[in-house]
């Protein structure tokens, strides 16, 4: 929908009920795109030109209107900032009304449950009054404490003690409709099958979080290791085993400094405590979907029923080779206003809400990520929270042959043997093993072979790259860009279909189908002299059966729209201009011949113009025709069994012409009839009161 500009001086409530324009429509409007997330902001960016209507009318304050999702009715925004003109166009950004409430002031107040402590919020706000709220959550038991004047939105969310804090739930702006609701999204049913519908390489590294059993063990003062049983949380085909130290967890001495070690049920409690304050089967999810990349392959059709998708809808996200699944839900969408549908949408940990999560980064190392930079910020930033959070290694030599020469072994705990992540170095090369060094899945070898799970870099050359997905850009997937030398024949991609660009001016990219045959095409080139553009639609007889053409040659340029039958033009539309020269031609043709059938054209050649509509028979000989001249001539022709013509001259004499046979001249008053070869000129009479042609003697 095209935003609404609105009257900022009415009220909340005057801005809710008014179904009118407003000031007016921002029609030229570019770009208006709503950003929400879960329990977090909701704001407008809006792109407009400074040439646009009302953009005078355009104020910080100032109220607008548009259509935030595809399920809630429009929505107002308020301006807050607006950008200094670039390249002709400003940025509005805009918060959803209901910021507002942050000017608000609430007085102290306690309350138990939920519902009440809306009904005391209402009661003590300073301000406000156009906003009424609402919860469905039960909870009518804990205690909320509001200790100090503070605004409303602080007392929502984002902040120890709120109401989120306290009782849960997820919030919910419908304009002035302020509610906190167990559940704001459903559960539709819908299951995202990992790997199949998407792929995302974070959701690997999330997946290296979740284990199916705890085997816990503690190392006693002779440093030897006492082992508990194997605590199952779920069984699957193929357990993931987390080696759980509890060494910290016992006084392994008493207090006379004799050795006292834990039982092995001891260290199995301690486990299963260990095991109920930290989730560990459940993957946590972290996927974003760009649906305006994806609306061009073929995978877009495995992710369409995200579209579907209200933000907090719950979906489950299935790793059928763990055999688990998790739940997740919609915690964040961009939504382009103007065309009605989503930009892209991300999907989370439904656990996750305001509160820290429990592994997180100490404070000392926060700063060096945070002060990571430029293309390589994410990766670089999540690799230096690994490092800064990593231990200490163990060493152990092994000889290798009689030369005196050793393997290197790095590892995670006092001994190889129980030390899940080794690392090693010998002649060979580097390696890195994540089984107790069954399998070395990482490193790279002394002839320069590598294997990695994935590599980060500001820039790689190579000379072949080889993959099933290859992506160009950067992480904020603006400047997308693949270069060409000068001296290659330019970048191709193939596969069902091809893109091809070269340095020659040449851009072509082709569909297929399952047998190799063109199916559409989009052909662009320019030369010297040339500028060319083709789309083409192929039949299923591997024959052109659409076709739009752009075409630049010299000073003619010409736009033509041609739908054909087995190769041949059917019907044709031209628009053309050369210098002083322009050109409106409309073709129909007979089917399966390249003869025309009816023709209408319009044209200005330079002062002259002209309109023609002509007819032809099945050899595409003219029958008949009407054309019109700028002189304010006109000429009705038909050559059917004969010539029979019907025009003006330029003195405004009409002309009748049959054939030969008779001929009908008007002129200053009186009628020249010309039959079998005799003339005779007829002028008006009045006989009898009516008035009649007569011949003159």
């Amino acid at each position: 929908m095209i935003p609404i500009l609105l009257d900022s001086t009415k009220t909340i409530q005057q801005l809710v009920n008014d179904k009118t324009n407003g000031i007016g429509r921002l029609t030229r409007c570019v770009r208006c795109e709503v950003t929400e997330e879960r329990n977090g902001s909701y704001t407008l960016e809006l792109d407009y030109p400074v040439e646009g209507d009302h953009f005078s009318d355009i104020k910080p304050g100032g109220v607008v209107r548009v259509r935030a999702n595809p399920d809630d009715p429009l929505q107002l925004f308020r301006i807050q900032k607006i950008s200094k003109p670039m390249k002709g166009n400003i940025t509005i950004f805009a918060n959803h009304i209901s910021y507002d409430l942050t000017k608000v002031s609430v007085l102290p107040f306690d309350s138990n449950g939920a519902a009440a402590t809306f009904a005391q919020i209402k009661s003590k706000m300073i301000g406000g009054n156009d906003f009424s709220l609402f919860t469905d959550i039960t909870n009518s038991t804990s205690l909320f404490s509001n200790d100090k004047p503070q605004s409303f939105r602080a007392l929502m969310g984002g902040q120890e003690g709120s109401m989120i804090d306290i009782f849960g739930g997820e919030l919910k702006w419908d304009n002035n409709k302020v509610s906190l609701l167990a559940n704001r999204g459903k559960d539709n049913g819908l299951t995202i099958a990992y790997g199949k519908n998407l792929t995302d390489i974070n959701q690997e590294e999330n997946i290296e979080s979740m284990y199916t059993a705890v085997l816990p063990y503690i190392i006693d003062s002779n440093q030897k290791a006492i082992v508990g049983d194997l605590q199952t949380i779920i069984s699957t085909d193929e357990p993931k085993i987390l080696n759980l130290d509890l060494s910290s967890e016992f006084q392994n001495t008493n207090e006379s400094g004799e050795d006292v070690p834990p039982t092995k049920e001891e260290i199995n409690a301690k486990a299963q405590e260990y095991i109920l304050k930290n989730d560990l089967v459940s993957p946590k999810v972290s996927i974003s979907v760009s649906f305006v990349d994806l609306s061009q392959f073929d995978e877009f059709k495995e992710v369409l029923p995200l579209l579907k998708l209200g933000l907090c809808d719950t979906v489950k996200v299935k790793f059928d080779k763990l055999g688990v699944s998790a739940s997740a839900k919609m915690i964040k969408y961009v939504y382009d206003s103007l065309l009605e549908r989503y930009v892209s949408i991300e999907i989370g940990d439904a656990k996750s809400t305001l509160e820290g999560t429990i592994v997180a980064i100490p404070e000392e190392n926060k700063s060096q990520i945070e002060q990571a930079t430029g293309f390589l910020d994410g990766t670089i930033a999540a690799f230096t929270g690994i490092i800064a959070n990593g231990l200490g290694l163990f060493v152990t030599r092994k000889p290798v042959g009689t030369d005196g020469g050793y393997q290197i072994y790095l590892h995670n705990k006092p001994t190889l043997a129980e030390s899940q992540y080794q690392w090693t170095i010998n002649s060979s090369g580097f390696a890195v093993s994540k089984d107790y060094g069954k399998t070395w899945s990482a490193g790279f070898t002394a002839d320069g072979d590598a294997v990695f799970n994935s590599l980060s870099a500001n820039a790689i050359y190579a000379l072949s790259i080889f993959g099933s997905v290859i992506t160009f850009g950067d992480p904020d997937g603006v400047n997308v860009v693949a270069n060409t030398t000068p001296d290659n024949g330019g970048i191709q991609f193939t596969g069902s279909g091809k893109i091809h660009f070269n340095t020659s001016g040449e851009f072509r990219a082709e569909n297929r189908g399952t047998s190799n045959i063109l199916a559409n095409q989009i052909l662009m080139y320019r030369s010297s002299n040339n500028s060319l553009f083709y789309l083409t639609n192929r039949s299923m007889q591997d024959q052109d059966a659409n076709k739009i053409s752009m075409i630049s040659q010299g000073d003619w340029n010409a736009i033509r729209l041609d739908n054909n039958d087995d190769g041949n033009e059917v019907n044709s539309i031209q628009l053309s201009t050369a210098g002083s020269k322009s050109d409106i031609n409309l073709w129909n043709y007979i089917p399966g011949t390249k003869n025309a059938a009816n023709s209408f054209v319009m044209g200005c050649d330079g002062g002259n113009t002209f309109l023609n509509l002509t007819n032809y028979d099945s050899n595409g000989n003219q029958k008949c025709g009407i054309y019109f001249k700028e002189n304010g001539t006109f000429t009705i022709s038909s050559n059917t069994g004969g010539t029979s013509q019907v025009y003006t001259d330029t003195g405004g004499n009409l002309t009748v012409f049959g054939n030969n046979s008779l001929n009908l001249v008007s002129q200053n008053y009186y009628v020249v009839i010309h039959s079998g070869g005799i003339a005779r000129r007829c002028v008006w009479k009045t006989i009898n009161g009516e008035t009649v042609l007569c011949g003159e003697a």
